[in-house]
């Protein structure tokens, strides 16, 4: 899904044109290099490799292009594992706050179960620095993450 957004002083409503950073039948990750806005919208449940290549990818984008911000499309992604749980902890979290993740923007998984999970991780990386909104529709997400100001 590529996300509309208005450029600062246009009066216009442009499409900014995202770098593709993977492509997966279970999830797709971009870079929005202007916004700063990292991107990945789950499309299946992810096993645990691919969940880690991707996020993994978009930790490499953000340090590579500087981004502060993190999107996430969760809606069609089911309950983590507890390994899945423990590796975004201990691995990547460290990993992307280094590379600048600041600001995230998610929206949460449509079950029950898959949501309490995520509402866990939300907390820890609140605790730790990471200002975090959830929201039901990724266009009201973006509009928000957008408007947050880089550190």
């Amino acid at each position: 899904m590529k996300l509309p957004t208005e450029r600062q002083g246009s009066d216009e409503q442009t499409m900014t044109q995202p770098i593709l950073i993977l492509d997966d039948p279970s999830i797709t990750v971009h870079c929005y290099v202007d916004e700063g806005v990292i991107h990945h919208e789950v499309h299946a449940f992810c096993n645990m490799e691919t969940m880690k290549r991707a996020l993994t990818a978009g930790v490499e984008a953000m340090r590579e292009h500087g981004a502060t911000k993190w999107l996430s499309d969760d809606r069609k992604n089911g309950p983590l594992s507890a390994d899945q749980e423990a590796w975004g902890r201990q691995v990547w979290f460290p990993s992307a706050y280094e590379a600048g993740w600041r600001f995230w923007a998610i929206c949460l998984p449509e079950g029950v179960v898959a949501r309490q999970t995520l509402e866990r991780r939300i907390a820890g990386y609140a605790q730790q620095g990471v200002t975090v909104e959830r929201f039901d529709d990724p266009t009201v997400a973006w509009g928000w993450l957008r408007h947050q100001a880089a550190p």
